[in-house]
């Protein structure tokens, strides 16, 4: 199993629905606000940032190198390498991530409308579809998701940050 990795530019990543794109400008000023600058105002590992009428899920924190694991069509995994020694390291891990049972709860829900969702920069400005770039495309059926966090260390060569999103409704 290869992980397909992304990277921002030094600020966060942004998870927003397909349905979302055109409202979010990223670091172009529109009415003397920049989205991007919102984003970055996210200082836990996720946050909520309003997008339209809806809302987009910031990965906040560090701007660490990011991938998606599917686990079905109502949830997966967003792995944040902190430190490993190589890829494969943390692809044999993820069995063991799935099956962890001390996900810690976030209290944070987000509400995908089409469930085509996209990992990008929150620096680029979607509408000039800049997020095409270095994005991950996401698959997940349309609903109200959960966010839970996982702070991965079984060792000292190997250190991650998994956010679990699953479907409630």
């Amino acid at each position: 199993m290869e992980l397909n990795w992304i990277n921002s530019f030094g600020g966060p990543l942004i998870l927003l629905d397909r349905s979302y794109l055109d409202y979010w400008k990223g670091s172009d000023e529109i009415n003397g606000t920049r989205d991007y600058e919102r984003a970055c105002r996210i200082e836990d590992y996720l946050g909520l940032v309003k997008v339209g009428d809806f809302f987009g899920l910031i990965l906040g924190d560090e701007p660490n190198q990011t991938a998606w694991k599917q686990i079905d069509l109502h949830q997966g995994i967003l792995i944040r390498w902190v430190w490993a020694d190589n890829e494969a390291e943390i692809e044999n891990s993820i069995e063991d991530i799935i099956s962890k049972n001390e996900w810690q709860e976030t209290n944070l829900e987000i509400e995908f409308q089409t469930g085509n969702l996209f990992l990008f920069d929150s620096a680029f400005n979607s509408k000039k579809n800049e997020h095409l770039v270095n994005s991950l495309n996401i698959e997940l059926n349309a609903g109200i998701y959960s966010l839970k966090t996982l702070f991965y260390k079984p060792n000292e060569r190997l250190n991650l940050v998994i956010h679990k999103i699953v479907r409630v409704s």
